[in-house]
């Protein structure tokens, strides 16, 4: 009987590592996917204001009318 219980904790072990190291896995792939998708709105954020940066008179915003109109 105590060889079937070592047996049977052991298996338990191998179970119980293999999720923890599944976990693990788990953990770090999604960090890597938060990383990568970090970096694709920085860069989509950096091209929209260069595009918009592109597209802006600087000299049609309201304070600038308005003092054309005092």
């Amino acid at each position: 009987m105590p060889t079937m219980a070592l047996t049977h904790a052991w298996e338990w072990n191998l179970a119980g590592r293999a999720r923890v190291e599944a976990a693990e896995d788990f953990a770090k792939r999604m960090q890597r996917i938060h990383e990568e998708a970090q970096a694709a709105l920085s860069k989509a954020r950096d091209e929209m204001k260069r595009y918009a940066d592109q597209h802006r008179n600087e000299g049609t915003g309201v304070q600038s009318r308005a003092k054309g109109l005092g």
